[in-house]
Formats: structure tokens, sequence, C-alpha cells
């Protein structure tokens, strides 16, 4: 079967209505609590400095070539940890076991205390960085 036909068939079997759902879940989303992003991470949560280095890596690997898909779903996963090293009381098993919307939220979370981090760590993540490249360029 030629993969249009495939795609199409798919298509047809797909269920209905599904923006109408996600709609109504981005609704229902905005009226619950969300934490400020504005709040200064508290100095236990961080990332790993072995993830950090790992995500690097990674990052600069990805840069060079297209990851094969062990690699990738490896280094996706070492990212995730180090975005959930910010979200208190959540670790990659219970960040697993949720609904998708509440994935969808700590993930968004996570990601903007990330960015928060590295920008109040701004000396310590550039010396990390020269450091990983340094030790990419000597292998």
């Amino acid at each position: 079967m030629p993969f249009a036909l495939f795609r199409l068939n798919l298509s047809r079997q797909a269920p209905r209505n599904n923006g109408r759902c996600i709609a109504v879940a981005l609704v229902l989303l905005s009226f619950g609590e969300h934490p400020a992003y504005s709040e200064p991470v508290p100095s236990d949560l961080g990332p790993d400095v072995a993830d950090l280095r790992t995500y690097l890596e990674c990052s600069m690997d990805a840069e060079a070539g297209l990851l094969g898909f062990d690699e990738a779903a490896f280094c996706s996963t070492v990212f995730m940890k180090i975005k959930l090293s910010f979200v208190p009381d959540i670790d990659l098993d219970t960040f697993n076991s949720l609904e998708p919307a509440e994935k969808s939220a700590i993930n968004r979370l996570g990601y903007r205390l990330y960015l928060d981090w590295k920008e109040a760590n701004a000396d310590e993540f550039d010396a990390l960085l020269a450091e990983v490249r340094a030790s990419q360029v000597d292998s």
C-alpha cells in the first residue's frame, strides 16, 4: 500500500472532535493555579552536574549530525530529568504516570525554571559548556 493511501486510511480511523476536547482542556487548565515563573528557584533544586554535562554533550552531538533513535531517546530523557529537577516532588517515574495535560504543564514549568536557572547561573553554565566543548575537541 502506498504511503499516501496508508496515511489516508489512518486519518479516517482517527477519533473525531479532538480539537474541541483540546480546547476544553485548555480552558479548564486556565482556571487552575499556576506557579509564578518569576519566583526564584530554591537552592536545593536544580540539575545534577553530570546530567547537565550529558545534556550539553548530546546537544553538541546533535549539532554535528543526526542522532540515532536510542541516542535521541537517551538525550531526551536526560533533558527531561534536568527540567524535572526544578519541580519539587516530581521525578521521572511520577512524571511518566501523569495525565498528558499535567505532563505538559509540568514540562513547561520545568523548562521555564531551567531557563531562569540558566540565566541566573550564566557564568557556571558557560564554564561547563566551555569544558564540554574542550572535551569534545580533544576526543
